[in-house]
């Protein structure tokens, strides 16, 4: 499994955009960050470069100091760091440099909760939070278009005639997204005995298994390419079905009327000229993925990534 670059591929270009581009990092990988935040020290306050509170986790906060210097940083930037780092009660510090890091600031480092990263060894190490955080997103929304695709799961009595056929549109239009999200769910059970104890590794094993299980079929070599679509998709696909059951009861599915309209609106997800075969799954969503290249969902991955992913999995 390959990664191009999280929410923040290229390098900062600035001190500021580096300060930016790591608080962007680190909430996207399920923590609370903010940049240039003062804190109490056991002695006085500090402003922090950037400092993050992990969300879902029993670890304490995160302190981040980013150096945007041409020059290899020194040991006493390492000791004033970790001072702070000590007394503001963190549980870790993370120093990130654009040009490295002096033999002593290393030795002083060491044996301490301070890790000393250049911006690529920052990416490598962030990274299996940010897949096992975005992983759970797709996870979540898997779970909301799994009972929005079940015509017997929603009040479809209740949408009329106009509603059901822009019901029937959609669930046909995402179907291949919901057989996509659905391998995810059994990828991340089969990695445990116990689904309740699910981890953190388990859930970045899967996701580096889904991967690596889908990647010849759409073509797509790194995860952050895969899942940041996903996300993307996902939360249009929920909107579009949110807007045809807008202001209804979801709960409100008496079987004896759901099921008046279930046959003809099942045919959307199950066409008859469309055969169970493993091929046939895989050319489905192959195919909405495509069409979903085209959608304004995709607006927000920016241009550059549309073009790449349209390139890649033409």
């Amino acid at each position: 499994m390959v990664f191009q670059g999280l929410p923040v591929s290229d390098p900062p270009e600035n001190w500021k955009e580096m300060e930016r581009s790591v608080a962007q990092i680190l909430t996207a990988s399920g923590m609370d960050a903010e940049v240039q935040k003062t804190i109490t020290l056991a002695r006085g306050t500090v402003t922090v470069d950037v400092f993050a509170q992990p969300k879902k986790s029993l670890y304490g906060p995160i302190i981040c100091e980013c150096k945007y210097w041409n020059t290899a940083v020194p040991q006493e930037k390492v000791f004033a760091f970790s001072r702070v780092v000590g007394d503001s009660g963190a549980s870790l510090g993370l120093l990130i440099s654009r040009f490295g890091f002096q033999k002593g600031a290393i030795n002083a480092a060491r044996y301490s909760n301070i890790k000393l990263f250049s911006w690529p060894e920052f990416i490598e190490y962030i990274k299996p939070f940010w897949l096992c955080e975005t992983t759970r997103r797709c996870l979540g929304f898997g779970r909301v278009l799994l009972k929005y695709s079940d015509p017997l799961d929603v009040p479809t009595h209740l949408i009329g005639d106009q509603g059901r056929a822009e019901y029937k549109k959609l669930i046909s239009k995402y179907r291949g997204l919901v057989l996509l999200l659905s391998s995810l769910n059994i990828e991340v059970i089969s990695q445990v005995e116990y689904p309740a104890m699910l981890r953190d590794g388990d859930i970045v094993r899967a996701a580096d298994a889904f991967v690596n299980n889908y990647a010849d079929m759409l073509q797509v070599r790194t995860a952050d390419q895969l899942f940041t679509f996903l996300v993307d998709t996902c939360e249009q696909a929920i909107n579009e079905f949110d807007n045809v059951f807008n202001g209804f009861d979801l709960d409100d599915t008496p079987y004896e009327e759901v099921a008046k309209y279930a046959d003809d609106l099942i045919e959307a997800l199950f066409p008859e000229e469309q055969s169970s075969s493993r091929d046939s799954g895989e050319e489905t969503v192959k195919h909405t993925l495509s069409v979903l290249l085209d959608e304004a969902a995709f607006e927000s991955v920016g241009a550059e990534s549309r073009f790449n992913m349209a390139r890649e999995l033409d």
